[in-house]
């Protein structure tokens, strides 16, 4: 009897087996090369970010502030606003009306417009949108931005006094970056190479804990200054957690939680942040909270050593 060419069922099954285990074997390897590109293109935003900021330090002579005060009164509208003439975005900035807040309506159009390096690509909800009320100048309004996954370093958070700072450190000003003036490079003695200027605090204005997100969350949503829209001040008031993120103040920093003062990221074993030098470093979510402390602030005078610790407290 004459026998056609052709697979059997057994070596059919045992071709679809060796596929399937060649798939298993290959697909962590491309998710996790996915993710190296995702986390490369990360550090690529915070160093346009820093480079951004030094020039703005250049031309106005010093970093931008948190909150802007052009203009008599407290104006809540953020530093990543001054930073777009310095990021190619002259246009953005032009149609952004800084006599306003930035959740007034006649800042809607500007706010609502997605910038890519305010974004980290590994956060897995993309375009994001923050929403909530504001109180603008005579009536109470509904705003809508998108959003960024990155803040600026401006302190620290006051529970963490007197377990973690010493009383006499000036917790919510003592960042690379002023609340209210334009910090200037001779005000961070402790060196720009040694202090945090941007940290992730990716996958606002979803609330995560760990690695689980709450969408219905309004923790915050609620809270103009940490929403998530790139236009508001984005103030990080750095504190640590509990590892399980559910607790504050805590011996974790980063990858915790990321609302209200945790660096967060969605980069595997740690965060990119840009340092006031507009350098960037990867930091593992295991650096010991002590030596975070000493890299936020920007005149504590505390020493480092080879190994990452810190020796001293003065």
């Amino acid at each position: 009897m004459k026998r056609h060419a052709g697979f059997t069922l057994v070596e059919m099954l045992v071709v679809i087996g060796i596929i399937g285990t060649l798939a298993a074997l290959l697909l962590p390897a491309v998710q996790g090369a996915r993710e190296a590109g995702r986390r490369t293109s990360c550090t690529n935003n915070l160093k346009q970010l820093g480079f951004a900021m030094h020039k703005y330090e250049s031309a106005m002579g010093g970093f931008p502030p948190i909150l802007m005060y052009p203009y008599a009164g407290s104006l809540d509208s953020g530093w990543m606003v001054l930073l777009l003439p310095h990021l190619e975005q002259p246009d953005l900035y032009a149609q952004y009306n800084r006599t306003c807040n930035w959740f007034d309506p006649v800042n809607q159009t500007a706010v609502s417009t997605r910038v890519k390096v305010f974004e980290c690509p590994s956060s897995p909800v993309i375009q994001r949108v923050a929403s909530g009320t504001g109180t603008a100048p005579w009536a109470v309004v509904s705003w809508q931005a998108a959003t960024t996954d990155y803040a600026g370093s401006g302190g620290l958070c006051s529970i963490l006094q007197p377990g973690y700072v010493p009383e006499s450190v000036d917790t919510l000003n003592c960042g690379a970056i002023g609340l209210n003036h334009s910090r200037k490079i001779a005000e961070i003695p402790d060196g720009t190479s040694n202090t945090l200027m941007i940290n992730e605090m990716a996958g606002r204005p979803i609330s995560y804990t760990g690695t689980t997100g709450d969408p219905t969350s309004t923790l915050l949503s609620s809270n103009l200054n940490i929403c998530g829209a790139w236009a508001a001040p984005n103030y990080m008031g750095f504190r640590g957690f509990t590892y399980d993120g559910q607790i504050q103040p805590g011996p974790c920093g980063i990858n915790a939680a990321n609302g209200k003062g945790g660096i967060y990221s969605f980069h595997s074993g740690g965060a990119n942040c840009a340092l006031a030098d507009a350098s960037v470093q990867f930091l593992s979510q295991d650096t010991d909270i002590y030596v975070l402390i000493a890299m936020v602030t920007r005149d504590g005078h505390e020493v480092i050593d080879a190994a990452g610790q810190v020796v001293n407290f003065p």
